[in-house]
């Protein structure tokens, strides 16, 4: 069968649709095809847009493949024009989808690394804009991680050495400078999400740079020490962003799922996330409250310690039973289950109705 683009469509549809000796053949016919010269040509035709994401995706797998493959059959004067396409492909997918921008992030690494890593920064210096500053950290994490994974002769790895232990402590400076916001005073409700993943992004192409191998390429431990200091405190900052988030988790099931605001089909999910809660080993943030220092047991204490809430129906003796229960079981799902359950009902005020008695005999078959 010829390799054209609406073949290699069909054998994509055929691969994740097929039945199973289908599929193999498919799979077969469309590694080989990723081998021929051809291949140069079809693999744009298939990374159009309007393209599914299958085949979006199969279309920059054979990109990388014949990069790092096939990489004679590019003559030097056509580099140019295979950088410039590989950075269009990689601006026209910077929303997604995810698998195939990571996929061509990959592919633009390997073009870089085939040619010795000449002039890093001119072929990055498109990314070098505050709105593709994700692309930018995406593509420099991948570099050092295709050079580790990446077959290459002795001279061009030799050469690649070089290059990314004379880039690494530009890179890293720059590394630093993104994480310095993690220093801002932020309010009870922390960061905003798009600094969080922004911070992770770095911290994930910094951890990639100081891996390179090579414990001269990232400098002088001196040198590396306000960086240390920054991921430091990215830690422990997403780690108090953690306790927030918890404590909001439980809230919300203590004031939303005990009174009956929300579908009684969700008591099963947030049984497991209490049961998780209390198997997790809490250490509090410097500083901690109180409250926090006694992990689960605290924070469902000054949630509860509200006269009147959840609801009325709740008294104190209720809400210590609930607690003590709750932080007592970490194995079980179906006891600490039915302890949800049972403080539902008395916040609905129906513990000792025949409907009460009905449900938590139906819970207590779940397995």
């Amino acid at each position: 069968m010829e390799y054209t683009p609406q073949n290699l469509e069909f054998a994509v549809s055929v691969f994740y649709n097929g039945e199973q000796f289908d599929r193999a053949k498919a799979h077969t016919w469309l590694t080989a095809a990723q081998r021929v010269p051809e291949a140069w040509k079809f693999v744009w035709e298939l990374l159009q847009p309007s393209k599914g994401t299958e085949i979006q995706f199969y279309a920059a797998t054979t990109l990388h493949t014949k990069i790092l493959r096939c990489w004679n059959e590019v003559p030097p004067e056509n580099y140019e024009e295979l950088k410039e396409k590989l950075l269009q492909a990689v601006f026209t997918y910077s929303k997604g989808p995810k698998i195939v921008t990571n996929r061509l992030c990959i592919s633009l690494a390997a073009f870089i690394l085939q040619q010795g890593t000449v002039d890093l920064a001119t072929i990055l210096r498109p990314l070098s804009t505050m709105e593709n500053t994700s692309l930018l950290l995406e593509v420099l994490t991948v570099i050092p991680e295709e050079y580790n994974s990446m077959t290459m002769g002795s001279a061009l790895r030799a050469k690649n050495c070089a290059a990314l232990q004379q880039a690494c402590p530009a890179v890293l400076d720059d590394m630093l400078r993104y994480l310095q916001t993690v220093y801002i005073e932020y309010s009870d409700e922390g960061p905003p999400e798009a600094s969080v993943q922004g911070w992770l992004r770095a911290a994930n192409c910094a951890y990639s740079w100081l891996t390179l191998g090579d414990e001269d390429a990232a400098g002088a431990l001196p040198d590396r020490l306000p960086l240390c200091r920054a991921l430091l405190h990215l830690v422990r900052l997403l780690y108090s962003v953690f306790y927030a988030t918890a404590y909001s988790s439980i809230h919300n099931i203590i004031l939303h799922k005990n009174c009956g605001a929300t579908p009684r089909n969700q008591i099963e999910p947030l049984a497991e996330l209490l049961l998780a809660l209390n198997r997790a080993e809490w250490r509090c943030p410097p500083g901690a409250a109180a409250e926090q220092a006694a992990g689960l047991a605290g924070w469902l204490r000054q949630a509860l310690a509200v006269a009147g809430f959840p609801t009325e129906h709740a008294t104190d003796p209720h809400k210590h039973k609930f607690i003590a229960a709750v932080v007592k079981e970490k194995s079980s799902k179906r006891r600490l289950l039915e302890t949800v359950q049972e403080f539902s009902l008395v916040c609905r005020g129906l513990i000792g109705t025949e409907y009460a008695r009905q449900t938590l005999a139906s819970r207590q078959l779940v397995a």
